[in-house]
């Protein structure tokens, strides 16, 4: 048999689940990355940058990545940025067409480590030409 709950212990109850949401956090604070990414002085093309917290160096929290687009980005356009301290970014993208094999694409892989500051950062990346890792055939439209 059920029995009768007093008026302000359901309504404390309630308050309760409300203000903890169920159980979920939003999670550590997070900034904004924005910046550019060149190969040779020229901005790559396309691509994306991946911000992964350096747990070698005990930083934790979720990743965070920001397409590239003609050199430029930010992860403010994902909606989700990074958390502050030592980070791995890993850039990965299309280059440009390959000097040396016309009708060909030249794609980066290139790593990064970089302790980034607990607020938001703006970011100048200059890939280097050691990191250029395959050149492939144009696809066809």
């Amino acid at each position: 048999m059920l029995t009768k709950l007093p008026t302000h212990v359901l309504s404390l109850v309630l308050l309760a689940i409300f203000t903890t949401g169920c159980g979920r956090s939003n999670g550590p604070v997070r900034h904004d990355v924005d910046g550019t990414v060149t190969f040779e002085g020229q901005p790559i093309a396309s691509g994306v940058v991946v911000f992964d917290p350096d747990i070698a160096k005990q930083n934790k929290g979720p990743q965070a990545f920001a397409r590239v687009t003609q050199g430029q980005f930010s992860t403010a356009d994902s909606g989700k940025g990074m958390v502050g301290g030592p980070h791995v970014l890993t850039i990965s993208g299309e280059v440009g067409p390959d000097p040396k094999k016309p009708g060909n694409i030249l794609y980066i892989n290139h790593k990064l480590e970089l302790d980034l500051p607990n607020d938001d950062y703006t970011a100048e990346i200059a890939i280097p030409a050691s990191s250029v890792k395959s050149t492939l055939p144009v696809p066809e439209v």
